[in-house]
């Protein structure tokens, strides 16, 4: 099952939270120390929104993921998408847990006039699920830094 953590309720979740954003978000170049105080900012304001993921187990919640969005909009072509901006699972989950994630965003890009959803990942195994949605994985995304003077 999908939960959408409103900004209110950012705080109670952001200690485990931190630890898992922090575990896979790839190093980028250049990117600022900052990068945790401002996603919790955004999150915090709600231009970025946390999900968890999870499973009833002997009658609990059994958090299995967790993963933050963010809505996008492209001036030139004018269309909206919605970025899976990071994403991370405790351990294995059923292929049915995918699916359900991936209806929920779809529902929650739609409510939100977006068209798509866009994922960075060198992962195989979320692009081989993102096929499954129909998803184009046949781009590189290309990181070229600027370290000359």
């Amino acid at each position: 099952m999908v939960q959408q953590i409103m900004p209110e309720q950012v705080v109670t979740f952001w200690g485990v939270a931190k630890e898992a954003i922090e575990q896979c978000l790839p190093d980028v170049y250049g990117e600022s120390e900052q990068k945790m105080n401002n996603i919790l900012a955004g999150l915090l304001n709600g231009s970025l929104t946390l999900w968890i993921t999870y499973e009833i187990v002997k009658m609990k919640k059994q958090t299995n993921g967790l993963f933050i969005t963010k809505i996008l909009k492209d001036d030139i072509t004018e269309m909206k998408s919605l970025l899976m901006y990071c994403l991370h699972t405790y351990y294995s989950v059923e292929d049915r847990t995918w699916i359900e994630g991936w209806e929920a965003m779809e529902k929650y890009g739609r409510s939100r006039d977006c068209k798509r959803m866009v994922v960075y990942t060198d992962v195989p195994y979320i692009i081989e699920q993102a096929k499954k949605f129909d998803g184009v994985a046949s781009y590189t995304f290309i990181s070229i830094p600027f370290t000359g003077g």
